[in-house]
């Protein structure tokens, strides 16, 4: 068989064309290569011309019968455009259907207004480079083109204020670079897109204040990478996207305030990265995606107002590491999610958090989370118990309720029926006690407290029990005496976790009874011995037990000690008044031995005391 004949096609021939200037240096081109682009651009303007061309190259490649012989040839070609002018187009620049046989580049190349379309366009095997070209701000459509296994570069590409739709196009296993390309104010759209296993880059992209979407797309095995991209305030979607196993990364990409969507959209085994992104206003969803064994990280992330949910989205083997900086008074979301792998959230959340229904298959930790709202961990499930260190949760909400029996009421009504008593201000004061606004308080601390237990961490373990007990309040603990007595154990000593009330309380309480002994005694004996004996009588009844501990230690049988002797004299000089020490001392020694009780419980709950 004879040789192909590719002479008509020298213009494409590297060979032929000499050394062109690098890409990404401004370096002039040679009067041939100039030459060359003209002939090559007047070509493609005239369609059936063009076409022509393209056939009679095809079929002279399809006259070689080897396949890898054939590829050889092919690789040998390279169609420039490269720094052509191609001027307005009232109607647009028409290349939809197209076909480029082999390498081409458009590099440097500049669009006029009107609209550029690639549409249906077919590129061979080979590199389909636009580095730095530049489009009008008419609609640039490449819908529905095809790239071969060539790289495809739009790097440092600039889109004017028209959409941009690479929407259903299809890329082979090359990389495909948008890293540095810039786009206006119109929409941009891949979705169905394509992607083979290269690398896809969007590196330092920026994007207007148009919607970006993604939605179905597909990539290969390759890396997919927007770091550092800019994205304006328009939507971004990549709802039912499909990655392949490579590592996908959002590392310091910027969102506006635009909904960020990845709803639905599978992850394979790579890692996804977020690091360092920053999202405004707009809600981030990753409802019902899936995500492989690789690791999953929003460490340093900051969010805006917007909320972010993973609700039923499901994690592989891999960590997730949800650690953002910042985050917005926005309402945070794991409902029904899950992982196989380990679960890290850390950072101060100012709305809302919801891990109902969460499951974790290795290590959860909620460790150092500050929540401004009671976090809902309603049947959450854990395979390991959770960390909750020094997890900060705010009081459950209390209202003022006016507590009044009924009984008393109808009474008031029966007698004054004339009057509203049941609204009058009046009756609404007596017994004033804080409830809890909200029923489902009980069962999020109580859910928050055997996460605790479950931890070991006794300290968390009675500081979700002292705000379980507050949510109880009006909910399970109703009537006027369980709420009185439930309000004299917060108020003397926060539950039993602290020791100062009661201290306070003793003290106090000991100073009080003195006084009261003293006061008493006005009058009747001297000072001298006034003070010391009410001192002396305050402690004795304070600490009930050092009365049976002086009455059992040893001593001679007639002895006396000093403040029995005192005891004596001052009865002796009150005589019947003396009754009312005695009542004194009774109400002192209980109210000291439930503070002394109250003191022990928070020094054993404090050190955790067996």
């Amino acid at each position: 068989m004879a040789e192909p004949d590719f002479s008509e096609f020298d213009d494409w021939l590297e060979e032929e064309t000499g050394r062109w200037p690098y890409r990404w240096k401004n370096k002039r081109r040679s009067s041939k290569q100039k030459a060359i682009v003209e002939r090559n651009a007047a070509l493609l303007l005239q369609r059936a011309p063009w076409q022509e061309k393209v056939d009679r190259f095809e079929a002279a490649l399809a006259s070689i019968d080897d396949e890898a012989e054939r590829q050889k040839q092919r690789s040998r070609f390279r169609i420039h455009f490269d720094r052509y002018k191609f001027g307005k187009a009232p109607k647009g620049h028409d290349f939809s259907g197209y076909r480029f046989p082999c390498s081409t580049r458009f590099d440097r190349a500049t669009f006029g207004a009107g609209g550029v379309s690639f549409d249906n366009a077919t590129f061979g095997d080979g590199d389909m480079s636009f580095h730095n070209a530049s489009f009008g701000d008419g609609d640039v459509s490449f819908h529905n083109a095809s790239f071969g296994d060539g790289d495809v570069s739009f790097h440092n590409a600039s889109f004017g204020d028209g959409s941009v739709w690479f929407d259903n196009a299809s890329f082979e296993n090359g990389d495909v670079l948008f890293g540095k390309a810039s786009f206006g104010s119109g929409d941009v759209s891949f979705d169905f897109a394509s992607f083979g296993h290269g690398d896809v880059s969007f590196d330092y992209a920026s994007f207007g204040n148009g919607d970006l979407l993604f939605g179905f797309a597909s990539f290969g095995n390759g890396d997919v990478s927007f770091d550092y991209a800019s994205f304006g305030n328009g939507d971004v979607w990549f709802d039912n996207n499909s990655f392949g196993n490579g590592n996908v990364s959002f590392d310091y990409a910027s969102f506006g305030d635009g909904n960020v969507s990845f709803g639905y959209a599978s992850f394979g085994n790579g890692n996804v990265s977020f690091g360092k992104a920053s999202f405004e206003n707009g809600n981030v969803s990753f409802g019902y995606a899936s995500f492989g064994d690789g690791n999953v990280s929003f460490d340093n992330a900051s969010f805006g107002n917007g909320n972010v949910s993973f609700d039923y989205a499901s994690f592989g083997n891999g960590d997730m590491r949800f650690t953002p900086k910042s985050f917005g008074a926005a309402l945070l979301s794991f409902q029904d999610s899950e992982t196989a792998g380990s679960l890290f959230v850390t950072g101060h959340f100012p709305d809302g958090a919801n891990f109902a229904r969460l499951s974790v298959g290795g290590t959860a930790s909620f460790s150092d989370c500050v929540f401004a709202e009671i976090p809902d961990f309603r049947d959450a499930k854990f395979d390991r118990p959770p960390e909750v260190a020094r997890m900060d949760v705010p009081k459950p909400k209390m209202r003022r309720r006016r507590f009044i029996s009924g009984i008393w009421v109808r009474q008031l009504v029966r007698r004054w029926p004339n009057r509203r008593l049941k609204h009058s201000s009046w009756i609404n004061r007596f017994g004033l006690f804080s409830v809890a606004t909200d029923p489902d308080d009980v069962a999020k601390f109580r859910k928050l407290k055997a996460m605790a237990i479950a931890a070991n961490d006794h300290e968390r373990d009675s500081y979700f029990f002292a705000r379980e007990m507050m949510a109880k309040r009006g909910v399970e603990t109703t009537g006027f005496w369980p709420l009185l007595l439930d309000s004299a154990y917060a108020l003397l000593s926060d539950y039993g976790r602290s020791i100062a009330p009661p201290l306070y309380g003793f003290i106090a309480s000991f100073v009080l009874f003195a006084a009261f002994y003293s006061g008493m005694l006005v009058d009747r004996v001297g000072m001298g011995l006034r003070l010391i004996f009410s001192l002396e009588y305050s402690w004795h009844n304070a600490l009930p037990f050092l009365n049976t501990l002086f009455r059992f230690a040893l001593r001679p049988e007639d002895y006396a000690s000093g403040f029995e002797l005192r005891l004596k004299q001052v009865q002796e000089t009150i005589g019947l008044d003396f009754d009312w020490f005695v009542l004194a001392s009774v109400v002192q020694q209980l109210f000291g031995g439930v503070l002394l009780f109250l003191l022990l419980l928070g020094l054993r709950n404090k050190f955790r005391l067996k």
